[in-house]
């Protein structure tokens, strides 16, 4: 052992941590596991909150606009309604092209965290008051049954194969309404004079979930894939 390296004072220990963390001498000199620590020691640390100790998300426009994430709430709807109108979800109109009372729309804040329970971002989603709706034709929209899902998963594991998962934005607002329905238009985004005229299966109306299974599976057979009988939410391609 090198005496040189023994610290002999306190003293002589804090200019020893003061010389190596000071990066003034040449990289060289240190291992590249060092200097990945330098490195790292004087990048900032972007704060995220945890779960545990953010407030509860707001339940209305009106909450949202005095909540303490305001602003990253108001930029989560901007961001919301951009996507809705990029995809033709709805258009505004003028309230004098239907006679029917306009279903209403709420707001629906909340937090995504991740698997940790940190903070990744503020969600906003306009959805409509669709248990307002009377309907007389079928609206369920079958899903995949969890056994399904875990004969599957077993299947992978079991002959070590590869999965994808993606996650469809806006899903139910790609599949198109037969009939538009009109809406009053969403806190914040109001128009003189307009409501908005639903073409795309925005989130809340009834038949949203059946209308998006129909257009999904639809592109699925198009794709080349094969429903399993009498198994929902399965398909094949052979």
């Amino acid at each position: 052992m090198d005496t040189g390296n023994i610290l002999t004072s306190q003293t002589r220990a804090k200019n020893k941590h003061a010389h190596f963390t000071s990066g003034s001498h040449e990289s060289t000199q240190y291992s590249n596991y060092f200097s990945a620590f330098v490195a790292a020691a004087r990048t900032p640390v972007h704060f995220r909150p945890h779960r545990d100790t953010l407030p509860p998300a707001p339940k209305t426009w009106k909450q949202m606009l005095s909540h303490i994430h305001s602003a990253e709430f108001k930029a989560a709807a901007d961001i919301e309604i951009k996507a809705l109108l990029s995809k033709g979800t709805f258009e505004y109109a003028s309230i004098l092209e239907t006679d029917d009372t306009p279903l209403p729309v709420m707001w629906l804040f909340t937090y995504k965290f991740d698997e940790d329970g940190y903070l990744l971002k503020h969600k906003a989603r306009i959805v409509a008051r669709g248990d307002l709706q009377t309907l007389e034709e079928e609206t369920y929209a079958t899903t995949l049954a969890a056994q399904t899902f875990h004969a599957v998963m077993a299947l992978v594991a079991g002959f070590d194969l590869k999965t994808r998962q993606y996650d469809t934005v806006n899903a139910f607002t790609n599949a198109r309404l037969p009939i538009p329905i009109y809406c009053q238009s969403a806190e914040g985004y109001e128009r003189q004079g307009k409501l908005w005229r639903v073409l795309m299966a925005l989130y809340g109306l009834r038949k949203s979930p059946l209308l998006w299974y129909k257009d999904f599976t639809l592109s699925l057979a198009d794709l080349g894939l094969e429903a399993i009988p009498d198994t929902n939410c399965l398909f094949v391609n052979d």
